[in-house]
């Protein structure tokens, strides 16, 4: 899917950030989204949408860049800490598996390799 409307696309990536990360951790649906890799993927998508129709405006493309890094937002971090430890089976999980479902509970953002191997090694 591709949303060439700025406003619809500003609209629906505010809806995806508080479905994922203002929502209570009671919720289960927030549980179930935050490591799914369809919302991932969606929630990717719509961020390199928005950078697509930024492409004229150098400053803003590195505003969304920027805004991607995780080690920027520590709030969310620390949430994806929290979730990590509440997966109760990620003890006996492979590397590759929880690289991989970091990058799903981190999504939009991006980390750091150092972080990355900080949030495996939870």
């Amino acid at each position: 899917m591709e949303i060439t409307d700025k406003q619809t696309l500003s609209i629906l990536l505010t809806s995806l950030y508080v479905a994922k990360w203002e929502s209570g951790e009671e919720n289960p649906h927030v549980v179930e989204l935050s490591g799914s890799p369809y919302f991932a993927k969606l929630y990717n998508d719509a961020v390199d949408d928005m950078i697509r129709l930024e492409a004229g405006r150098a400053d803003a493309v590195r505003n969304w860049q920027r805004w991607r890094t995780i080690e920027d937002h520590p709030d969310e971090l620390e949430r994806t800490r929290a979730r990590i430890k509440s997966i109760g089976m990620w003890p006996s999980w492979s590397k590759e598996q929880k690289r991989q479902m970091v990058e799903f509970l981190l999504s939009p953002f991006t980390a750091t390799p150092a972080t990355l191997e900080q949030l495996i090694s939870l």
